[in-house]
């Protein structure tokens, strides 16, 4: 059976079906650990190591020597004495993989890099099972309408032309539960969504708090040690002042050191309350826009409201004005033909 409510999905481009046939990540990481293998073995043959047999060096050299005969290019090699070939070679072989190695890890960079703006971030699809105070539920009563609404009056009637009446009334059956199996799906959708973003708020909310409470031991902290400053400070001044040194010359050190803390502390102290005094600013802005918008849709469905009321009206004024005129004209073929009548009659009696 052909899928009548075919679900609204973007069509997949070409750069997501790329996507879609990559490996898993782990195997992509093999394949650069495979390459990293190889040229630590060559690099390894070159440094004069003692190095186990390895049937893939060996294949890529037999295949470098085949590339290099075909391009002419292998006869200065062949001149050479064997180490010294195999070193040569090697050093060619070590190239052609590094080369290699980088472009495969270049493309699956960029490929990482479109996958992330393409895919929406992990966080929002977190497919873990949320906790319960994240668990949300629509109600099922929002779909029963939609469910239980029948076919339209016309559909209804082109089916029981075609079809016989108990085929019909099947039909409408299993339309009924394919729509509720589709509610259902849509249900669990929206309450899966719902859940997820309930559970984003809620740890960005957890994150928030633990960033004030942070905060909030920090500010305690300062304020002790602005508090044990303050003590020392009063101290100090004390015991100037009893030695008669007040006023003779300029504060001390920790005097004025104090004082600037002091001065830091009012400038911070009154820096966040212009901060929040704007941020009250700015949020009575947003709910006046809100509140604004909200009017100018009422009023701009009271108007359509009004609008339609009146072209009912006037809809209904033309009818009337139709009915009338028609029955007008009746009256005045009426008329006419009584006339007509009228006259005939008259010229037979003249005629007699």
């Amino acid at each position: 059976m052909a899928e009548k409510f075919v679900e609204m999905v973007p069509p997949v481009t070409e750069m997501e079906k790329i996507l879609a046939r990559r490996k898993d990540p782990k195997y992509r990481e093999k394949v650069l650990q495979f390459y990293d293998a190889l040229m630590q073995h060559i690099a390894d043959e070159l440094d004069g190591k003692e190095v186990a047999d390895n049937e893939t060096i060996e294949g890529l050299i037999a295949q470098l020597i085949h590339d290099l005969t075909d391009k002419n290019m292998y006869d200065e090699y062949e001149q050479m004495e064997e180490s010294e070939r195999r070193i040569e070679l090697l050093l060619i072989l070590f190239d052609r993989v590094k080369i290699r190695r980088d472009k495969v890890a270049k493309r699956e960079e960029i490929l990482d890099e479109i996958e992330e703006k393409l895919v929406p971030p992990k966080s929002f699809f977190d497919v873990s099972e949320p906790a319960v105070e994240d668990k949300y539920k629509l109600p099922a009563a929002m779909w029963e309408q939609v469910i239980e609404k029948a076919p339209a009056r016309k559909i209804m009637e082109i089916l029981l032309q075609a079809y016989p009446l108990a085929v019909v009334k099947k039909y409408v059956i299993y339309l009924g539960d394919y729509k509720e199996q589709i509610a259902q799906r849509m249900q669990r959708r929206h309450e899966n969504v719902v859940s997820q973003m309930k559970k984003e708020l809620r740890k960005e909310g957890e994150k928030m708090k633990l960033t004030a409470e942070e905060a909030e031991r920090a500010c305690d902290n300062a304020m002790a040690v602005l508090a044990a400053v303050k003590e020392q400070y009063l101290k100090k001044l004390a015991e100037e002042r009893k030695q008669g040194k007040e006023g003779k010359e300029d504060l001390p050190e920790h005097s004025q050191l104090y004082e600037k803390m002091k001065e830091a502390m009012y400038d911070t102290q009154k820096k966040v309350e212009e901060e929040a005094l704007r941020g009250k600013f700015l949020a009575s802005q947003i709910n006046s826009l809100n509140e604004q918008t909200e009017h100018i849709m009422n009023v701009s469905v009271d108007i359509i409201k009004r609008t339609e009321e009146k072209n009912i009206r006037i809809l209904r004024n033309i009818k009337k004005l139709k009915a009338a005129i028609h029955k007008y004209e009746l009256v005045i073929q009426d008329i006419k033909n009584r006339t007509k009548q009228t006259a005939t009659g008259t010229s037979f009696t003249v005629q007699i």
